[in-house]
């Protein structure tokens, strides 16, 4: 598979998920300290995990990142014009509600992201959050090595574009795969049901095994819990509705394969972390999905749109 990233939608409205209050505690924490609208290019990497460090000269930006991201940098108001980019850039890629996707062509491990001018603001806090973030949890999420905080006459901080790691987009075979290899206690419970002899109907793929652990994550324990007996619902129903379990070495009852089944995902490390991760970002079980998850090796479950990232 090609290291290209095909898609990168975004199917909730994202501007509706910020109030204007939510923009407004932004800005007032990021008014700059600096003088004047100067283009501050943060470098972030550094090893596996990106830190943000030290300025990063021009000559340095592009034999890393190519000539026209360097020229991105002479000149950082050429990230509004759209047709500049394609040419110096790269071909557009995609576009979300917010920002719009660049292959770098002089630097095809990269892409550029990029805010719409029109909803700068937004954008820009899109960006700034996956900046943060994408560092914050590099199990998780590509790594973002340059990012551009502009100081406008404003004075705030506004990051504008973002070079980020450029990820492999598995189909729906290879991402059912990828679940199973990123996180061991699914790997482990599907194949606790096959030796069980579970003809599973409703939990019929890792895909669904993930969603209904995912809707666990609920905003209130009593959502969670609720959530909870409905995962072990299906699970139960799907052991009482195969008709070869009994045939198991391991036979038992409906409950304590439920219960079994949930343990050995409950105490998977990586989702735990993944678990805690999605908790603090308030990202929906929903915009978990298939064309949404990215890997580098096959083993790396990577959330490849940030835009989830605006619920607080």
């Amino acid at each position: 598979m090609k290291l290209i990233m095909e898609t990168w939608r975004r199917y909730i409205n994202e501007e509706d998920d910020l109030s204007d209050e939510e923009i407004q505690q932004w800005r007032q924490k990021n008014i700059a300290k600096g003088s004047g609208p100067q283009a501050n290019i943060s470098k972030t990497k550094q090893g596996d995990t990106p830190k943000y460090a030290v300025h990063t000269a021009i000559d340095q930006v592009e034999s890393e990142f190519g000539a026209g991201i360097a020229q991105l940098v002479r000149d950082p108001d050429k990230w509004k014009d759209g047709s500049w980019l394609e040419r110096n850039i790269g071909p557009l890629k995609g576009f979300g509600f917010f920002r719009a996707v660049y292959e770098i062509k002089d630097k095809p491990e990269y892409l550029l992201k990029v805010s719409k001018p029109r909803i700068r603001v937004r954008a820009s806090y899109t960006n700034e959050k996956e900046k943060r973030y994408f560092n914050k949890y590099p199990e998780f999420m590509p790594k973002v090595y340059l990012a551009d905080d502009t100081d406008p006459a404003g004075g705030t901080n506004l990051v504008d574009w973002l070079v980020v790691e450029k990820v492999k987009i598995p189909g729906q075979s290879d991402y059912n795969k990828l679940i199973l290899s990123a996180f061991p206690g699914f790997k482990k419970a599907i194949k606790y049901s096959k030796f069980l002899n579970v003809n599973s109907t409703e939990l019929y793929s890792p895909e669904k095994f993930l969603e209904m652990a995912l809707k666990t994550i609920a905003s209130t324990k009593k959502r969670s819990s609720r959530q909870l007996r409905l995962f072990k619902d299906a699970l139960k129903r799907d052991y009482e509705g195969s008709q070869m379990t009994f045939l198991s070495k391991g036979k038992t009852t409906p409950e304590k394969y439920a219960d079994n089944v949930w343990n050995m995902i409950d105490n998977d490390p990586m989702f735990t972390k993944f678990r805690a991760m999605i908790s603090e970002l308030k990202i929906q079980y929903w915009d978990i999905r298939v064309d949404n998850v990215g890997t580098r090796t096959g083993k790396e479950f990577l959330l490849i749109d940030i835009g989830i990232m605006m619920k607080r």
